[in-house]
């Protein structure tokens, strides 16, 4: 007869497990203790993200290796929990006693695992191309499920549904809160080490949406033609090793760079790996998007309706943010320098300021600054 109270503080325990920083193999330990089993697991795959991850706290570290290298493709018991519904106990019945036990995987695997071949499971995400399930097993010389584990495992199993989900939407909040502190007018976006996007704001979803060299293709962010994206993709992965890590890719177009992608690595809070990973994976690196001809116009306008500029003046003044002389705006602009000063004398007469440094001040306190540029 299970322990009401002792039951009430494992429910506790598992939606402790939601808090950042919680680890599912010590709620994996106490469900088995609870329910007096040998061991409680969880199956974790994704092979759209490259994700296949066993949490077996108590079971040889080596057979669980295996089983990821090898033998989870050959497991005959996948195909009877993989297709239940999420929530559902599933037991060898499901899969068939005699199918499990003559099998390869039972016969030249499981046998020498040190565990029983009778086991519950239950999904607790089932969506396409991601899985993740939670099983317990008797004690191997008990040699069958006895009705209290059942009984117990069944009970518990819904919360650790609702825990995963509450964890999952936790992780993604945290990720987007983490984005929106990163770059307040440029667009940002983290994505996976290999590229498939995890979360965006606002600004990149909009960037995604009408630019036309950037796309979401099957989850993934890619840039047309196939040559930059390759760039892309290797710029991605350099936040993974020793070399220099992520960098720029200015994307052109007739005009000039209508895309620019800046690659950082991103070294967000340490977890625990669980099945929120499926939905929200640990991020590899974070891009931010700008569009540098788009954004130029749009504060030229600006300028022009604001200050009663000419469109050549707000160009000039936008490059005079740069601060790097009057040569170099010159040069940029594809104009002589002596019309870059004329420029400027109107400039200084129209927004009533004696220099340079006065004109940058001016357009900070109105919120353009190089960053924008």
């Amino acid at each position: 007869m299970m322990d009401q109270d002792v039951m009430s503080q494992l429910i506790g325990r598992i939606y402790d497990a939601t808090l950042p920083g919680a680890d599912w193999a010590d709620l994996l330990n106490d469900i088995a203790d609870f329910a007096c089993a040998e061991t409680v697991w969880m199956v974790l795959c994704a092979p759209k993200i490259g994700l296949s991850t066993v949490i077996a706290p108590r079971s040889d570290p080596e057979i669980i290796a295996d089983y990821q290298r090898h033998w989870w493709s050959r497991d005959p018991t996948l195909a009877a929990t993989g297709t239940a519904p999420v929530g559902r106990v599933t037991s060898l019945e499901d899969t068939g006693r005699a199918r499990f036990l003559s099998s390869e995987f039972h016969n030249d695997f499981w046998q020498r695992s040190g565990h029983s071949a009778e086991r519950l499971a239950a999904n607790l995400i089932s969506d396409p191309g991601a899985v993740a399930s939670i099983g317990i097993q008797p004690y191997r010389q008990a040699g069958r499920i006895e009705p209290e584990i059942s009984r117990t495992f069944s009970a518990l199993v819904p919360h650790v549904v609702r825990a995963v989900e509450i964890r999952s939407t936790l992780r993604e909040i945290e990720m987007a809160r983490d984005l929106a502190r990163t770059t307040p007018r440029k667009g940002a976006l983290l994505v996976d080490r290999n590229g498939h996007l995890i979360v965006a704001d606002d600004k990149a979803e909009s960037i995604v949406r009408t630019n036309d060299r950037i796309v979401i293709d099957g989850g993934e962010i890619a840039i047309r033609p196939g040559t930059e994206n390759d760039q892309l993709r290797r710029l991605i992965a350099s936040c993974h090793t020793n070399c220099v890590k992520g960098g720029r890719l200015d994307v052109r177009n007739e005009e000039g760079v209508g895309l620019s992608i800046e690659v950082l690595p991103f070294s967000g809070p340490k977890i625990h790996p669980g099945p929120e990973v499926l939905r929200c994976p640990q991020p590899g690196a974070l891009l931010i998007l700008s569009e540098p001809i788009r954004e130029r116009c749009t504060l030229a306008t600006r300028l022009k309706d604001e200050f009663g500029l000419t469109q050549a003046e707000a160009l000039v003044t936008l490059e005079l943010m740069r601060s790097d002389g009057r040569a170099a705006v010159a040069e940029r602009l594809g104009v002589t320098l002596a019309t870059v000063r004329t420029h400027m004398m109107r400039i200084f007469e129209k927004l009533e300021v004696n220099n340079q440094t006065a004109l940058v001040s001016s357009m900070l306190r109105i919120g353009i600054d190089a960053d924008r540029l």
